[in-house]
């Protein structure tokens, strides 16, 4: 008998040492603090702006607005603008006020170059992100040097 084996494949994405990892204790303070937090992120977040530009002029055709979604749970999935990602916040850093997440996953369609280019650009930002700012519908990401990038809430 003869077996044949369809397989998906999805990798990892070596994004920065800052990411962390999820921690596995967390005190009770730091659950209550990162409910409030994860509550505030909640939903579905399209990107607005990278590195301090408005990515509508940044945007190659073909590629899809980057998004981020957030669970209460704190698990994270958005897309790149070509691949679709998957990662979960770090909830005692969110307790803190800081913004890290696990290592992430992703599809690994090809693009344009462009495309591709947009797409990294992106995911660097992402992996440089270590605090965050929601403001009503606007979520900001900020690194060491300042914002990262900015997102509205999907209507």
């Amino acid at each position: 008998m003869h077996f044949t084996r369809a397989a998906v494949i999805i990798t990892a994405i070596a994004l920065p040492a800052s990411l962390g990892t999820i921690s596995g204790c967390q005190s009770g303070q730091s659950i209550t603090d990162s409910a409030a937090m994860i509550q505030k992120l909640t939903g579905d977040w399209n990107l607005a702006s990278l590195r301090g530009t408005d990515i509508t002029s940044l945007m190659p055709k073909g590629v899809k607005i980057p998004s981020l979604s957030f669970t209460p749970e704190g698990k994270v999935s958005g897309t790149g603008g070509i691949n679709r990602l998957a990662s979960s916040l770090d909830l005692d850093a969110l307790a803190k006020g800081e913004f890290k997440l696990a290592p992430t996953a992703s599809t690994k369609m090809a693009g344009s170059p462009e495309a591709m280019a947009f797409e990294d650009s992106f995911l660097k930002a992402l992996g440089d992100a270590t605090g965050f700012n929601v403001k009503g519908d606007t979520l900001s990401l900020s690194g060491a040097a300042g914002e990262l990038m900015k997102f509205v809430r999907a209507k």
